[in-house]
């Protein structure tokens, strides 16, 4: 009830697993009786991925997840798939991103990626993406 005072939702939250990612829906305004604007879409929310620490995240995402990272270190890096800073000619491949800049990509394929900094190979992480057959965001 605070959070619906104050035009408040909560939208994303982190699970048991501090590298999984568990959209909820909008909370609904007290009284409406129906679910948020997630209810009932077959379209998974976006996810954000900071890139700091010299540290890529390790993620786990429903197929069709946008999923969008943050350089928020003072050095350049690169979000690129592949590992060890090796593009591995078959994922995505970013730019170089200064501080504060942004890359989006959408996942539309079931499987874990591993994903690198062209600049600096000793960063590495993974995607997971998972099946979406009967879930509902």
């Amino acid at each position: 009830e605070t959070l619906q005072a104050g035009g408040l939702a909560v939208n994303l939250h982190m699970a048991g697993d501090p590298g999984t990612y568990t959209a909820c829906g909008d909370i609904p305004q007290a009284g409406s009786g129906s679910g948020g604007t997630g209810s009932g879409s077959t379209t998974p929310p976006p996810l954000s991925a900071d890139i700091v620490g010299f540290a890529l995240p390790s993620i786990s995402v429903p197929i069709g997840t946008v999923v969008t990272w943050t350089n928020l270190d003072g050095a350049t890096h690169t979000t690129t798939s592949g590992q060890g800073g090796s593009f591995d000619g078959t994922g995505w491949n970013s730019a170089n991103l200064s501080s504060g800049q942004t890359f989006s990509h959408t996942f539309d394929q079931v499987g874990t990626f591993t994903y690198t900094c062209r600049i600096h190979g000793s960063m590495n992480g993974t995607v997971t993406v998972t099946g979406s057959d009967d879930v509902e965001y």
